[in-house]
């Protein structure tokens, strides 16, 4: 009914789940970094 829609859709979708990946990533070396400094 809308391709365009749908592609524009799924595509926000892929770029939220891999910012939310590069951002739990750097999160978890974040915390080992903390872990290391002590």
């Amino acid at each position: 009914m809308f391709p365009n829609l749908i592609i524009w859709h799924c595509s926000n979708h892929h770029l939220d789940l891999a910012v939310n990946d590069v951002v739990n990533e750097v999160d978890g070396i974040n915390h080992f970094k903390i872990f290391m400094d002590k």
